[in-house]
Formats: C-alpha cells, sequence, structure tokens
C-alpha cells in the first residue's frame, strides 16, 4: 500500500518538474548561462560560441558591420628592406600578404623618415602602380621611388581607398 503511494508521489512530483522546467525553459537557461559566464574574474568574456542573453543585449552601445570584401585588418606587410638605392632613387622589398580571399590588391602608403624617426613625407601608390600577379595570397613585392634629402628610412603599410 504504502509502496504504491510513493510510486504516485514520484510520478506526480516528475510531471510537475517536467511541466515547470517546459514553462519556464528561458528563464532556466538564462540563469544557467549566468552561473557559466560568473565562473572567473568579473572581466572574463563571454564563452565564444554561447548566445548573447537580452541582458547583455542593453549594453551593446553600437553594433558594427564590416565588408568582408576588401578588409584591410587581414592584409599584412612584413619583411620591409631596401635592396637596391643610390642618391635619388631606392627600391623596397616587401612581402604583402592576404588572409582573405575576398581581399583585392590595396593601395600602398610609403612614409620617409628622418634619422629622428620624423615623418618627411607620404607616397601612396594604387594597386595598378605595383607589380603584382593575379591571384593574391603572398608575393614580394617591388617599389622603385624617388628619395630626397633626408630620407633615413621607409614605413609601408596597405589601405584601400573609400
Amino acid at each position: 500500500m504504502f509502496e504504491g503511494k510513493l510510486v504516485s508521489f514520484l510520478i506526480l512530483f516528475a510531471t510537475v518538474g517536467v511541466m515547470t522546467a517546459t514553462l519556464f525553459w528561458p528563464e532556466l537557461t538564462e540563469f544557467a548561462l549566468d552561473e557559466v559566464y560568473s565562473i572567473g574574474p568579473a572581466n572574463t568574456s563571454r564563452i565564444e560560441g554561447l548566445p548573447m542573453l537580452d541582458k547583455d543585449m542593453r549594453r551593446v552601445k553600437l553594433a558594427r558591420f564590416e565588408s568582408v570584401h576588401n578588409n584591410i585588418d587581414r592584409i599584412q606587410v612584413a619583411d620591409l628592406q631596401v635592396v637596391d638605392h643610390s642618391e635619388s632613387t631606392a627600391t623596397l622589398s616587401f612581402r604583402l600578404t592576404n588572409q582573405a580571399s575576398e581581399n583585392d590588391f590595396p593601395s600602398l602608403r610609403v612614409t620617409t623618415l628622418s634619422q629622428t624617426g620624423a615623418k618627411l613625407r607620404t607616397l601612396v601608390f594604387g594597386s595598378a602602380d605595383y607589380a603584382h600577379g593575379s591571384d593574391f595570397s603572398s608575393e614580394t613585392v617591388e617599389l622603385h621611388l624617388e628619395t630626397k634629402p633626408g630620407d633615413a628610412s621607409f614605413s609601408v603599410s596597405a589601405f584601400y581607398k573609400d
């Protein structure tokens, strides 16, 4: 007799539990995710791949959508060196690497610097102004430029015109 009432009670308890969990599922998941995020220091970033919660959305002040095409953050200029120079010309060589398939060849900004590191002038080369292949993955680029008195070093950066 006692076992029959216990089984009935457990079935009723399980049914009420399932119904309650179903009814309050959004609140339960938000609570559980809050507990997951509260582990560790307060400035711990969210776990990648988990959805943003409603309370997270209230803190969003600005959303910026970035273009996949011609994303300058996916372009790298490295290994800059002067391979040839005279009093009036210099040839710069560097590796231009594309880390995204959607990028075109960028424009290049060459800044000439004095011996103290002060910027002297800026030269701009469009993608048609330097030799490159047709497939943009990674290649060595050479730029030929006229030098002026005081040019001691150079820096090169890539950019896309608006």
